[in-house]
């Protein structure tokens, strides 16, 4: 392998890299299933998908259907470039967090921050 070849893909790797944060109190997401639901139509829809700007963000919630519990989705582009978060990519970190942390979570990835967060209470409160 050329030098050149080995700065390239350490280069790409890097420009990848991931870190992850489980909160450890707060709400719990409950049922999983409306979570996702509701993060799904998000991220079809464009509310939280798309070209985010330099150190752009989107933001939103839904609550639950029981209405006890809101949930709050974001997305931050911590980059000095703007970035394309495609429907794939909006459903896959922000579903992270559902799946693997109880109370939410957020990860950074390529310099991107998925955020999802489960709230007491209906949204806006």
């Amino acid at each position: 392998m050329h030098f050149s070849t080995v700065l390239f893909t350490a280069a790409a790797v890097c420009a990848t890299t991931t870190s992850a944060t489980c909160f450890k109190t707060g709400q719990h997401w409950g049922d999983h299933e409306p979570p996702h639901k509701a993060l799904s139509s998000l991220c079809k829809d464009h509310t939280l998908n798309g070209h985010y700007k330099p150190h752009e963000a989107a933001y939103a919630c839904r609550n639950s259907p029981d209405k006890g519990t809101s949930y709050t989705f974001q997305i931050t582009n911590k980059n000095s470039i703007g970035v394309d978060v495609t429907q794939a990519d909006c459903n896959n970190y922000i579903g992270d967090q559902i799946d693997s942390c109880g109370h939410g979570g957020k990860v950074t990835h390529s310099g991107v921050e998925y955020r999802g967060d489960p709230n007491k209470g209906p949204c806006g409160t």
